[in-house]
């Protein structure tokens, strides 16, 4: 969500095995929109500035968390809690044992 809000795009994320989050500090201008929206709050916005980080106008990592694959569907996604399914095969095997009683 986060790097989709971003105005400039100075967040990226890769949707690989492994979500990563990636920061690109010469495209910040600070707004701070990303801290906002972030579901984690895992964002936060700084007052100092590394110089260095921007003249270099390379993309840090600021986020690497490894995703496991659902046991239902095999699409991987990042884990919140003890599910070993996807938010959607969860919701969906909630809707059946509501339906079904279980």
């Amino acid at each position: 969500m986060c790097a989709v809000i971003c105005p400039v795009n100075a967040l990226s994320t890769s949707d690989d095995e492994v979500f990563k989050l990636e920061f690109k500090s010469a495209l910040c201008t600070g707004c701070g929109l990303c801290s906002q929206v972030c579901p984690q709050n895992s964002i936060h916005i700084l007052t100092e500035i590394d110089l260095n980080d921007v003249l270099s106008g390379t993309w840090n990592t600021i986020l690497e968390i490894e995703k496991i694959k659902c046991q239902e569907c095999d699409q991987y996604f990042v884990v919140t809690d003890d599910s070993a399914l996807c938010p959607s095969c969860y919701k969906n095997q909630e809707i059946e044992d509501s339906f079904f009683g279980m």
